[in-house]
């Protein structure tokens, strides 16, 4: 008699057992899609088409060489896509004077990349509903990143005063 008391308190937990398990299970799927990123990101600067389906327009960000009240007052910039600019293929691996940080989790990619004079943009690109869309640019600005060893700072030039 005492068993039939908690059978529905048994019930219950295996319903949520069950419904807890095939949530996992499609968040497995969607991580593994994620592999595709490097894919995803060739053909992001290959092919302007695909570039351009692949932002979240309006995009959030920041214009370039904002000053510090510009990022104090909370303002927030937005690309539209009669004002963007197509961005173009870095080959990191034979350029030098780029440097490229990446922050990967399962959903979301943060790019950082500076220039020798430790400029940087920052790009976040987020998967959603089955594909990678960029949500997030800062166009290019100072930054306060340590130079590695052995990497030069190219010279300002001369303003002949």
């Amino acid at each position: 008699m005492h068993i039939l008391r908690f059978l529905p308190f048994f019930f219950v937990c295996w319903v949520l057992v069950a419904c807890n398990s095939s949530g996992n299970q499609a968040d497995s799927v969607s991580a593994a899609d994620t592999n595709d990123f490097d894919n995803f990101y060739k053909k992001f600067h290959r092919d302007s088409a695909f570039q351009m389906e692949h932002i979240l327009f309006p995009l959030q960000g920041i214009p370039s060489m904002v000053d510090s009240a510009f990022l104090a007052s909370g303002k927030m910039h937005y690309w539209n896509e009669g004002d963007w600019l197509l961005h173009n293929e870095i080959d990191f691996e034979n350029n030098t004077d780029y440097k490229r940080d990446l922050k990967v989790t399962d959903f979301l990619v943060e790019e950082r990349i500076f220039d020798k004079n430790n400029f940087f943009i920052l790009r976040r690109f987020y998967f959603m509903e089955g594909k990678w869309m960029l949500i997030y640019y800062s166009d290019l600005n100072p930054s306060d990143r340590k130079k590695e060893e052995g990497e030069e700072t190219v010279p300002a030039e001369d303003s002949g005063s």
